[in-house]
């Protein structure tokens, strides 16, 4: 046997040493015994992995053109495949949120989120809450995590913003009660295609690869996974919103700034930088000029509907279109 013949040989065996390596890091491994016997034990995915590195040494040392060579093709192959193995990420995010998260409206934020999209099915926001009789300050003591006491007397509404329990009212909907747990993880797995798209749109698809994978094995990211919460679907729409506005589509990115804005309003500075960035001009000239201010009332045409809504939610649960359910800028930060 020649040196490609075995070059070829141990670059096969480092590949299945490799898999073997990653199969014990996502399962954790095992043994494999015969009454008291233990006849093979691996769960763990250094001793493989540094085997199959010592292989593909070994084989390039044997043959080098050879090496390289394949090298460059399984590079053009992974490059090809690469949206294929994104759809993977995403699949097991999704299915990680689904199986993983949870089913309860536990805490303030998951009981306000889950309990206002059922209001919005009701269709009414303002919930009246009768006090028990002499009870001292009875509207707030009644007032269940995630509201507050309401405008009218003897009434409770929603402390947060809109856009996450619309979501989920539309999710209720079509899934019955389980929806709103099933609205996070899906937006998740759009987050980490979403991120491909951008690190693509930037740098290329190795850097989008990359970049999806690692928030997909982001704690932070996969801890928020778990919860019906506004976290990650406010990074799912920031992220869309970027995408479209590299892509130079004012209204799509106004469009997408705004579901952001009303999942969480606070944010709402971030549509600034990213409607400039979409409505960019090439040169300034009168006909840039004008093309430029024609991008940008199509940005602020896709941004001010949602501005609107949430003016409209807090003026009618609040009393004024600048007053969230935090209370007023002033006395937050007074």
């Amino acid at each position: 046997m020649g040196r490609p013949a075995i070059s070829t040989v141990l670059l096969a065996s480092a590949a299945w040493l490799a898999g073997l390596a990653a199969v014990i890091a996502i399962t954790g491994g095992g043994a494999w015994s015969i009454g008291r016997v233990r006849l093979l034990s691996l769960r763990a995915p250094a001793r493989p992995l540094i085997a199959a590195l010592i292989l593909t040494a070994i084989a390039y040392w044997l043959d080098p053109p050879a090496i390289r060579a394949r090298a460059v093709r399984v590079r053009e192959w992974c490059v090809r495949q690469t949206i294929v193995f994104v759809g993977v990420v995403m699949l097991v995010v999704i299915a990680v949120g689904l199986h993983w998260g949870t089913h309860a409206a536990s805490g303030a934020d998951a009981y306000g989120y889950v309990s206002q999209a059922s209001l919005w099915l009701s269709g009414h926001l303002i919930v009246f809450q009768p006090p028990p009789h002499g009870w001292p300050f009875s509207e707030w003591t009644l007032s269940p995590l995630g509201y507050r006491p309401g405008l009218e007397p003897h009434t409770i509404v929603p402390t947060y913003s809109p856009g996450l329990p619309l979501l989920m009212a539309a999710a209720i909907a079509v899934l019955g009660s389980s929806g709103p747990f099933v609205v996070v993880p899906l937006l998740g797995g759009l987050g980490v295609l979403l991120t491909f798209l951008v690190g693509t749109r930037l740098f290329g698809r190795g850097v989008g690869f990359v970049a999806s994978v690692w928030l997909a094995a982001s704690p932070a990211f996969l801890f928020q996974l778990m919860w019906p919460m506004s976290d990650v679907p406010a990074l799912t729409g920031w992220t869309l919103a970027l995408l479209f506005a590299l892509l130079e589509r004012p209204f799509t990115t106004g469009l997408a700034a705004g579901c952001a804005v009303l999942i969480r309003p606070n944010l709402a500075p971030l549509a600034v930088p990213l409607l400039l960035l979409s409505i960019r001009p090439v040169e300034w000239d009168r006909r840039s000029l004008v093309a430029w201010s024609r991008r940008a009332v199509a940005a602020g045409a896709g941004l001010l509907p949602a501005v609107l809504a949430v003016a409209l939610f807090y003026d009618h649960l609040f009393g004024s279109p600048l007053r969230s359910g935090y209370g007023s800028a002033s006395s937050i930060y007074d």
